[in-house]
């Protein structure tokens, strides 16, 4: 092999020479020594097996040849492309153009059409070209004339690999042979058997093992579908590709893959199939010929297991009714030397610059430069100066000149021979620069009648490897670079989502750090928090115990990248943090507080204690080990918490208690009074160091009950988040045995199971049905009698304290709960046998409206929010959440508002706060509330509470008193407080608690007649007319527009087609409340004929127009309205610089990021233009219309792509609220060339949790709503409603194909006369109409409104097969079927399809309702037929 290799070397080294040696003038001159060179991207063992190659070349062949061949790698793939690219464009800094590189197809032509690229076919023999591929030499003839530009020397295939060893028990066991892995259909019949032969070998069921995988998804299904008789993508002579999509073929590939992968049978794991061949997970895989240098020699199952295995290599598998085809995939080798002309290229030690590193005073570097050209060239070198990093002045950082500094040369001048290279020796001397500082410049070469050259320098004067330590101090030793820098701690230790040991002054505290592996999801694990000052070539850690022995070693990786770009102003930490980093899996950084027994071969828990996470780190080039060591308690000890005594005097509560933990008590604990908490600081707190106990005072403890029992509780944690609670009850009954806390009577108790749990986790994340599977946990507590020696529930014994109390945790379901309850004397007598019920309410909340006793109309419906925690309403009922929800008290009453409390659901109590009357609110006060918390310092506020006895059939009359408004509110209001000497107002906070206990939180706002006189209708605008279409009535405060936009601010936009030959819009109207009437169009008075009504025509400028319109009404109270009408001339438009983009395009590359730019043009200012959500244009939101001009900016983006597929979103948005949207994707291949296909998930499997409560799991429609919703073709009438019985109109099926079609762009021929612009559905409509898929009606109307019947559902879809290119056929309609003549066609073929039923048919006129049409477009979709 090593022979032919040097064979292929040898012809292509050969063809070089002969092209350096082009133009030698003398027959007789010296042979010449030739020095070639090779950049490739190799690695690993290929660049092993590479540099063997080279060195066996020079050593023979080459040495008698006279040719030296030097080899780089480039790293890869891209990298080897980005230098060839900077090379060939002759960027500062570039590396010399090499001989040969490696190169893909799409490189190759990029530099050819540079006219870098050579052609060798006019150094090849026809005998020579017969021993190559003919496609492979094909590859690199780019102009189809006989080419060759890509010499074809690192080429594959693809074969199949088999895990040998492993192979031969499944094959013994069940007689299967290798040659049934021939074909494609034998392989899925030996990995089924497979899967069943190892599923056997366990008890447990469905544990079977995948037999096979493959490297390259891509290869598969376009080799697969060419054997199968399909080429989907061909591509004409003129560069024309055409998509070729055969279902039927398409439906193969899927079946011969992905099914057998979803069943268990195929599976990809790791990033290469070689990979999952190295740890058991697969037998055999199809990959690339030359990967098989990567196939392991041992299979490692375990940290403990492993075994030799062998390797047996087999042809790819083919469909066995199927053509011979074969992949062809790798690169080649170009020669770009030959396409240079007159060239010189300046390098050091074959690199476009001198990296020096440290040095001292001084340092010394050769300068080769190498002349590719025909002529000579003379540069003359002159010393250059030397710079180094500052700081100015005004704390900017710059750069200074280093006196003293400079770059010599040993001559004063250098000629470059052609086709030759020359030497120059460079000396840097440092001068006056400081010590451990960068010393960097330029070496130039002034050219003679030729360009100059310019090699960046740079070195570092001083010890580079002991200025600064690779990872950064933790915060707590005082030496934290980080932590100085910018307040933030970077090193230290992390458990779940926090960095642990912060105090609750926030400062770390190394006493503190710890983690609590005990199983409750809290801080289960630690891992280190690594602030990397600089880059680490190794880094290591170890788990040790607290004398230093290594317990476990949790990372061992190199190159660690410092962390750049840390953003102060967000808060972010400088955290590398290796437990989550793209570089290491989970569980690699974090310690789960176990450690390996080899005795018993399992992981164990590891005893409690202090640990240590020890961290090594070295710098590239450096042997020196850096460490850091971290501390760590493992801690799964709750703290010990004694409540001693609770004293209540002066309305003040004093809770006394004993605190003790292994690590800490947290410095902030939980104060319950009666189940009500208040945080509360242990620094705040008294402590006696004699007896080790804490006092802290609530100073208003509002649930404290002065003369009833009260259960007093403490809540603390410890540093790793384990927690206790501990009871003390005052004011008990002593002749009671047994009293509760959280069970009161039989039918009074209760809990909100939404309280218990996070929001997330149940609110909004599961059903009735699925939260009655839950299981809920209640906490029984309460104090016993001195008589009481011992106390079962429910059969379980329960601990008695020595103060008397218990607390055991209790199971229970939605509803009613029950549970037995027995104490007894210490003599075994039966004190207390009692049956206890709690209620287990899942309900979301009480209905409930608020409305003024003499205007029941204006009510306010009320959002109940049972699902909050009993304290956060007040943070989140800011203005306009939805919780606010005020009416104006419209009557003569000044001072009291007479009103109404309606509730359906039996009402316990009802708490209402509000402000007291006896002041008087200033307005700037009242606005603030508005943004702030809602109990106000300056504010005060009463309480009246509502019970049982207060409602008469669910209504409950109440007196709100109003109180004084001072309107001095010219900051928010412009109005004249004389006017409006009685205004008063009233806001209350109400608390409803239905009589299972179960509370909802209200906010209600009550104004009188002179506040609503600032915001209710009086002197507004109504049916104002715009073109005589009555779609553009505006009602009030024209909240509606006549060409409605997504989510457009603004009313009124104009195109040509909307004005008439004057440029003009007719405008009519009246005035609300026979109000007298002013207008202005464009600044300008227009005179009325009638002053309560108004018509006339309205000349429309370039871009923004203004009509104002004013109203005075009876009582001399004046309002204004203003509306923006825009018009547009041509639309707003964005055009990108790269021509392949385009919306909807799709662009292929093997580039980590692609670089976007192009303009925007509009005639509004204000625009926002967003790529994937980040603005890159930004302007302020003003309107302005430059001289009635279009306005342009430009924009620019690099986006870092991800391997596999990469949707791009570029939005633009006006200041007018004109839009525009393109979309494409970027699908970026890895190196060689391919991507990865995922797969989908079946049909309902995975996506967003369903979420319409009319659609059941039993409900015919289920599977099609869900699989609809979640590919995002239909949504539902609200956020929990899809409506199924509802009719769908004919312009929301065409819309919804439209969608499946990823709205493509129309013409807009206006195809109907019904259907106009601005529409939701007028795009869809316009796409079908232009694509044969709806006809519409004679009269030239589609009737987008009008419900679509079954016939015309199963007209369009048809249709739209074929569209798809999906052949339709003529079948036969059931006996039973009653269709309209002109769609029996169509009808007949969706049934046959299974799109509609029999029954269906028989009633074929009749409309189809949205769970219809959801079930026959699911059955067009997946063939499902119902």
């Amino acid at each position: 092999m090593m022979k032919k290799n040097l064979k292929y070397l040898l012809a292509l080294l050969c063809i070089i020479v002969l092209l350096l040696c082009t133009g030698c003038s003398s027959d007789n001159a010296a042979p010449q020594r030739i020095s070639i060179t090779v950049w490739t991207y190799y690695n690993g063992t290929l660049l092993e097996s590479f540099n063997a190659l080279v060195k066996t070349f020079n050593e023979t062949v080459g040495k008698e040849k006279g040719i030296i061949v030097e080899a780089y790698s480039q790293g890869s793939v891209n990298e080897l492309e980005a230098s060839v690219m900077q090379s060939a464009e002759g960027k500062v800094g570039a590396a010399a153009m090499p001989n040969i590189f490696s190169a893909y197809a799409d490189t190759a032509y990029a530099l050819d059409k540079l006219g870098l690229v050579v052609d060798v076919s006019r150094y090849l023999t026809a005998d020579e070209r017969a021993a190559y591929v003919d496609n492979y030499l094909t590859e690199g003839d780019f102009g189809q004339t006989g080419s060759i530009k890509i010499f074809p020397v690192a080429k594959s295939t693809e074969l199949l690999f088999l895990n040998e060893t492993d192979w031969q028990p499944f094959a013994e066991a069940t007689g299967t042979q290798e040659s049934e892995m021939l074909t494609i259909e034998g392989l899925l019949a030996v990995a089924e058997r497979y899967y069943n032969w190892t599923d056997a070998q366990t008890a447990t069921p469905d544990d079977g093992k995948a037999l096979f995988g493959r490297d390259a998804m891509a290869n598969y299904l376009l080799i697969g579908a060419q054997e199968l008789g399909c080429t989907i993508f061909e591509v004409d002579g003129d560069g024309r590709l055409t998509l070729h999509f055969d279902r039927d073929i398409i439906r193969k590939l899927w079946d011969s893959y992905y099914v057998p992968f979803i069943k268990g049978y195929f599976s990809a794991a790791g990033r290469f199939r070689s990979d999952d061949i190295k740890t058991g997970n697969l037998l055999c895989y199809v990959g690339s010929s030359s990967s098989g240098t990567f196939f392991s020699s041992r299979v490692i199952t375990s940290d403990t297991e492993s075994h030799d295995i062998t390797l047996k290599v087999l042809p790819c598998p083919k469909f066995a009714d199927g053509e011979s085809f074969a992949v062809q995939q790798g690169a080649g080798m170009v020669d770009p030397v030959g396409a240079a002309k007159t060239r010189v290229l300046a390098t050091v030690d074959g690199l476009g610059g001198a990296a020096l590193k440290e040095i001292g005073t001084a340092a010394s570097f050769t300068v080769t430069l190498t002349n590719y050209g025909t002529q000579p060239q003379t540069y003359t070198l002159t010393p250059d100066a030397l710079y180094t990093d500052c700081t100015a002045e005004n704390g900017d950082y710059t750069v200074k000149q280093i006196s003293g500094a400079q770059i010599t040369y040993s001559a004063s001048s250098v000629t470059v021979p052609a086709g030759g290279k020359a030497t120059v020796n460079a000396t840097v001397s440092v001068g006056s620069a400081e010590y451990n500082h960068y010393v960097e410049g330029f070496a130039v070469m002034h050219g003679d009648g030729c360009e100059d050259l310019s090699l960046p320098v740079l070195a570092f004067y001083g010890d580079w490897y002991g200025c600064e330590r690779i990872i950064d101090e933790p915060s707590y030793t005082g030496e934290s670079i980080y932590f100085e820098t910018t307040g933030y701690p970077s090193t230290g230790v992390g458990s779940g989502q926090f960095v642990s040991g912060v105090t609750a002054e926030g400062k770390i505290d190394p006493e503190y750090i710890s983690f609590s592996p005990n199983g409750d999801r809290d801080m289960e694990q630690a891992f280190p928090l690594l602030g990397m000052l600089r880059s680490a070539q190794t880094l290591t850690v170890e788990v040790t115990d607290e004398n230093g022995t290594p317990l476990r070693t949790n990372i061992s990786a190199t190159q660690i990248p410092k962390l750049l770009g840390v953003d102060i102003s967000s808060a972010q930490a400088a955290y590398t943090m290796l437990s989550i980093s793209d570089f290491y899996a989970l569980t690699y950084g974090e310690w789960d507080g176990t450690v390996y027994n080899t005795r018993t071969g399992k992981y164990e828990l590891c005893p409690e204690g202090q640990y240590y996470f020890l961290v090594t780190a070295t710098m590239p080039g450096s042997d020196h080990e850096e460490t850091t060591k971290l501390p760590v308690k493992l801690d799964i000890t709750a703290p010990e918490i004694d409540v001693v005594s609770a004293d209540y005097e002066n309305g003040a509560l004093t809770v006394t208690f004993s605190a003790k933990d292994n690590v800490g008590v947290y410095g902030e604990i939980e104060v319950y009074v009666n189940g009500e908490s208040q945080y509360v600081l242990l620094s705040d707190c008294a402590y006696d160091e004699a007896t080790g106990l804490y006092a802290c005072t609530l100073k208003d403890p509002y649930s404290y009950r002065t003369g009833e029992m009260n259960e007093i509780g403490v809540f603390a944690q410890d540093y790793a988040m384990n927690s206790t609670a501990a009871y003390l009850y005052t004011g008990v009954d002593e002749s009671a045995d047994i009293v509760y806390s959280t069970l009161t009577n039989t039918k009074d108790s209760w809990f909100d199971s939404f309280q218990l749990y996070d929001r997330s986790d149940l609110g909004e994340m599961y059903s009735e049905s699925e939260i009655a599977e839950l299981v809920f946990d209640w906490d029984i507590r309460g104090s016993v009698s001195e008589r009481v020696a011992s106390l079962t529930i429910d059969g379980e014994n329960v601990a008695i304290t020595a103060k008397h109390s218990f607390a055991v945790k209790k199971s229970v379901e939605p509803g009613e709960n029950a549970f037995e309850v027995i104490a007894k004397d210490a003599s075994g007598n039966v004190l207390v046998q009692e049956t206890k019920l709690l209620y287990l309410s899942t309900k979301s909340g009480v209905a409930a409206r608020i409305y003024p006793e003499c205007y029941p109309d204006r009510m306010s419906e009320l959002c109940p929010e049972t699902n909050r925690p009993a304290n956060a309403w007040l943070d989140q009922a800011g203005f306009g959440t939805g919780w606010r929800n005020a009416f104006g008290y419209l009557t003569h009453y000044k001072t009291v508002a007479p009103l109404v409390f309606e509730c359906s659901d039996p009402i316990k109590e009802v708490s209402i706060i509000y402000y007291d009357p006896d002041q008087t609110l200033a307005g700037d006060a009242l606005m603030r509330s508005y943004d702030e918390t809602i109990y106000m310092e300056d504010v005060k506020y009463k309480t009246m509470t509502l019970t049982q006895d207060d409602f008469v059939d669910g209504k409950a009359a109440f007196d709100m008193p109003m109180v004084p408004w001072d309107l001095d509110m010219s900051d928010y209001i412009n109005i004249d407080p004389a006017n409006y000497p009685d205004t008063r107002v009233n806001e209350c906070y109400i608390t409803v608690t239905d009589v299972l206990g179960v509370k909802s939180f209200y906010f209600v706002r009550v104004e009188n007649d002179d506040v609503c006189r600032l915001y209710e209708d009086r002197g507004q605008i109504e049916d104002m007319n715009i073109l005589d279409d009555p779609d553009s009535i505006v009602s009030l405060m024209g909240f509606e527009w006549i060409k409605p936009m997504d989510d457009m601010e603004f009313p009124f936009v104009f195109t040509p087609e909307d004005l008439d030959s004057n440029g003009c819009i007719h405008v009519t109207g009246k005035a609300a409340d026979d109000a007298v009437l002013e207008v202005y169009a464009n600044g300008e008075y227009v005179s009325l004929d009638d002053p309560m009504e108004f018509a006339f025509d309205f000349k429309l400028n370039v871009g923004v127009n203004y009509m104002s319109i004013f109203t005075v009404e009876e009582f001399g109270s004046t309002t204004s309205n203003t509306y923006r009408l825009f018009y547009l001339p041509e639309p707003t438009t964005v055009t990108f610089d790269q021509p392949e983009v385009a919306d909807g395009a799709t662009i292929y590359t093997t580039d980590d990021s692609f670089y976007l730019s192009g303009s925007v043009a509009s005639y509004f200012d204000g625009r926002e233009l967003a790529i994937n959500g980040d603005n890159v244009i930004f302007e302020d939101g003003a309107i302005s219309t430059p001289a009635g001009k279009r306005h342009t900016a430009g924009f620019e983006k690099e986006i870092a792509l991800d391997l596999g597929v990469n949707v791009v979103t570029v939005e633009m948005v006006d200041a007018a609220g004109l839009k525009v949207k393109v979309t494409f994707t970027i699908i970026r291949l890895n190196e060689d060339h391919e991507t990865t296909i995922v797969i989908p998930a079946r049909p309902g499997a995975g996506g967003s949790r369903f979420p319409f409560t009319d659609v059941g799991r039993n409900d015919d429609c289920y599977d099609a709503v869900k699989y609809l919703y979640e590919n995002e073709i239909m949504n539902g009438t609200s956020d929990t409603l899809f409506s199924p019985n509802a009719e769908l109109t004919r312009g929301m099926v065409v819309t919804i194909l439209y969608r499946m079609e990823g709205e493509p762009f129309t013409l807009g021929s206006k195809s109907f006369s019904d259907v106009k612009a601005g529409r939701y559905y007028s795009e869809a409509v316009e796409w079908a109409a232009e694509n044969g898929i709806v006809n519409g009606f004679t009269d030239g109307t589609f009737k987008p409104d009008q419900a679509v019947t079954r016939e015309q559902l199963a007209s369009i879809l048809r249709r739209y097969a074929s569209f798809s290119g999906i052949a339709t056929y003529d079948a036969e309609l059931p006996a039973n079927a009653s269709v309209s003549n002109w769609a029996k066609k169509d009808v007949a073929w969706a049934y046959a399809e299974g799109i509609l039923t029999s029954a269906q048919t028989a009633a074929a006129a009749k409309n189809a309702n949205r769970a219809e049409v959801a079930m026959a477009i699911y059955a067009y979709l997946t063939g499902t037929a119902r």
